[in-house]
């Protein structure tokens, strides 16, 4: 299949802390990837962090494939450097389109756009049904058709202007498991079994949404199971903002983890929130293979828990840290 659209993970300046240098694929392209080939688009993955890539090796790799879409991603401290590469990009292939998604993107479409004419358009929100349908009126040279994109941001007569607006995906099971084949050099895999969050700390700026959406328990055994089978992993770290959300989801899920076998062959971790931590939760959780719990503490003082809205006080995350002790070890 032609390489038509080329998804880029732009490599840092320098390797300042563990997620400049990542064994894992870049989650959010891994899933845009899967959505472009559903769609019957060619695709390729320039993930420079996990290949440990120079801009420049990123630059020569797009060059070899000439594509005609290049999408970018990057959290708001490396949306320069996206801009750079999309830069230099443009000035060898001045007739590709390059799109922005990510963090930053959502959290600030006009002013990013308005900041860096780089970027031809911009993708606010999930991506996995925008994305493809803004590639296949480009490759169509159907410019036309471009406002009707749910979440798009383009430039008309100088100016940003705004398509439909985003909406989130509903049904998270219909989305492609992530094209992980595409990420020669990931050790690790990440999985994602919710998207959202209900609470309001004032860092978050919670670009997922403020409701609780889940994949069936099915679902996600079906990507353990690939990941355990076609990449023999052996460990899977769950990023959802709050993992066990949903109780009946969390006993659905653990039941199938043992009854499936994959607690023996997958172990995992999760982050989740101390004030949701209970021994039975824990219990089952170990039983199932997990191996690690993170919550956030942020801070000792609960002062500040109050003004940052954490809505968990200092005996939460005491009595979490004894339950997850008592279990003999599996936080860190």
């Amino acid at each position: 299949m032609e390489k038509r659209v080329v998804l880029i993970n732009p490599p840092p300046e320098r390797v300042v802390e563990e997620y400049d240098a990542p064994t894992y694929g870049h989650m959010g392209l891994a899933y845009l990837a899967a959505s472009l080939v559903k769609d019957g688009i060619g695709c390729e993955v320039i993930d420079g962090k996990l290949s440990k890539l120079k801009p420049g090796d990123v630059v020569g790799r797009v060059l070899e494939l000439a594509p005609e879409v290049v999408g970018l991603t990057g959290y708001t401290h490396e949306i320069t450097n996206a801009a750079a590469l999309a830069e230099e990009i443009k000035k060898r292939l001045p007739d590709v389109k390059i799109v922005l998604g990510g963090v930053h993107a959502s959290c600030l479409p006009v002013r990013t756009m308005k900041d860096f004419k780089c970027f031809d358009f911009l993708i606010k929100g999930e991506g996995e049904a925008s994305f493809p349908a803004l590639c296949r009126h480009l490759l169509k040279k159907d410019a036309a058709a471009v406002p009707t994109v749910k979440g798009i941001f383009y430039r008309k007569a100088g100016g940003v202007e705004a398509g439909h607006a985003p909406e989130w995906i509903a049904d998270l099971d219909k989305i492609p498991l992530p094209a992980w084949p595409l990420f020669k050099d990931a050790t690790t895999y990440p999985v994602m079994t919710s998207r959202g969050c209900p609470y309001g700390c004032i860092f978050c700026a919670r670009v997922l949404g403020e409701r609780v959406r889940t994949r069936s328990p099915e679902n996600v055994i079906a990507e353990l199971e690939m990941l355990s089978g076609d990449f023999r992993a052996r460990w899977v770290y769950f990023y959802d903002e709050t993992f066990g959300f949903y109780k009946d989801w969390l006993d659905k899920f653990l039941g199938l983890m043992v009854t499936t076998g994959l607690s023996r062959k997958v172990h995992w971790g999760i982050m989740t929130r101390a004030n949701m931590i209970t021994e039975e939760m824990v219990r089952r959780m170990k039983e199932a293979g997990c191996g690690k719990i993170d919550f956030g503490v942020e801070s000792g003082d609960e002062r500040i828990l109050k003004i940052i809205n954490k809505g968990e006080k200092l005996e939460d995350f005491a009595r979490a840290a004894a339950i997850v002790k008592k279990a003999r070890g599996i936080i860190s």
